[in-house]
């Protein structure tokens, strides 16, 4: 019976010191500081190695419709990214769309290029899919570089 009121005591007292009092109320000078970033947090939001993608939520997105048309893109970066290593979400045009939209702002115009030509090279000679839909979920799961190389074993064979 002890072992209940010990249990109920540590209970109470943990749900007690989660709750804020009422009586605290935060000074308009407490907000400021916490609001403003430290000099150490500073540092650390500038030394991030892999920063985050920008949100592009207010660019336009691409004018054509992924169900008809494979999305026409660029590829935004001066140097080598890491694009032709993401994984292509194939499952549905719009998600088509979105991952390739993704690997277009982690590529360089070469990268995404080479890319853009292997895509368009295998719709149009190799796969025989009828829709796009079909299409893209015969790339889901795969990679650029994997597209890549797979529409360059497909030319080989065609000019045999």
């Amino acid at each position: 019976m002890n072992m209940k009121y010990i249990i109920f005591a540590i209970a109470a007292t943990v749900m007690l010191t989660g709750c804020p009092s009422e009586e605290e109320v935060e000074t308009p000078e407490e907000t400021a500081t916490e609001a403003a970033p430290t000099l150490s947090e500073q540092r650390a939001m500038r030394q991030r190695r892999n920063p985050e993608p920008p949100d592009r939520s207010d660019e336009p997105r691409s004018l054509t419709d992924p169900s008809r048309e494979i999305p026409r893109l660029t590829g935004e970066l001066e140097q080598d990214g890491y694009g032709p290593t993401m994984i292509i979400d194939g499952s549905s045009p719009d998600s088509f769309r979105q991952s390739v939209e993704l690997i277009a702002a982690d590529s360089s115009e070469q990268q995404y290029r080479d890319f853009n030509a292997a895509l368009r090279f295998l719709r149009t000679y190799s796969l025989g899919a009828r829709d796009l839909d079909t299409f893209y979920q015969t790339l889901d799961g795969m990679t650029p570089e994997e597209v890549i190389e797979m529409a360059s074993e497909r030319r080989e064979r065609r000019q045999r």
